[in-house]
């Protein structure tokens, strides 16, 4: 099977690895996306696939659209500003259960025939989360 390209322009997508692995390149980089591992494709970037599985994986795919700007950096932020999430290209999430029921309870609502306000809410929780996740584990790293 050939792999896929997929080029999204304005929207950032999400992958979190829930079983096996798969693997992925990111503008032309590639990832082995494993349980408990998150990947970041943000806006006018392309995914393909790079190689077929090797067994039946799964993963969490969420595609949304910003409502505010996004700032790109290569380093993790000393001071964060309210209502701001980083969030890391490629990181292993130190609590993936957390993380993966919030993206499920998002799939659900907005799958149903909720508003956009709703949507809006619910997927600011998951993302919240992983951004979350990957800022104790960059302070943890931090000498103190």
């Amino acid at each position: 099977m050939a792999a896929r390209s997929l080029n999204q322009k304005k929207d950032t997508e999400i992958l979190i690895g829930t079983s096996k692995e798969i693997a992925v390149k990111v503008e032309g980089r590639p990832f082995t996306l494993k349980a408990g591992d998150c990947l970041t494709v943000f806006p006018s970037e392309t995914i393909i696939g790079d190689a077929p599985a090797k067994a039946p994986a799964s993963f969490i795919w969420l595609h949304f659209i910003n409502q505010s700007s996004l700032s790109y950096g290569h380093d993790y932020p000393n001071q964060i500003e309210n209502y701001t999430c980083v969030l890391p290209r490629f990181f292993r999430l130190n609590q993936p259960e957390k993380a993966i029921a919030l993206a499920a309870q998002l799939l659900d609502i907005t799958h149903s025939n909720s508003s956009i306000i709703s949507d809006d809410y619910v997927t600011s929780l998951p993302v919240s989360e992983l951004s979350n996740d990957y800022f104790h584990q960059i302070n943890r790293r931090r000498p103190g």
